[in-house]
């Protein structure tokens, strides 16, 4: 399971965020990456299996096309 945390732009990642008081936001299995990833709205340059980090404006961005969706 691929978990999300949100974290200021300007922080450093923690090792665990699990145990830094990281507010959790979701989680994505392997399969919903890949189908949101096929989508368009995750791109190509991010893993499943990789450590990233999106910016707020990215997130911004994708809870735009997400609303549009619905």
């Amino acid at each position: 399971m691929l978990d999300f945390y949100l974290i200021d732009d300007d922080k450093a990642k923690p090792n665990y965020p699990e145990q830094s008081g990281l507010k959790f936001i979701g989680s994505l299995d392997e399969k919903t990456f890949s189908n949101l990833k096929s989508k368009k709205l995750i791109g190509n340059q991010f893993d499943y299996y990789s450590d990233f980090r999106w910016r707020t404006t990215i997130i911004g961005q994708k809870e735009k096309t997400n609303a549009h969706m619905h």
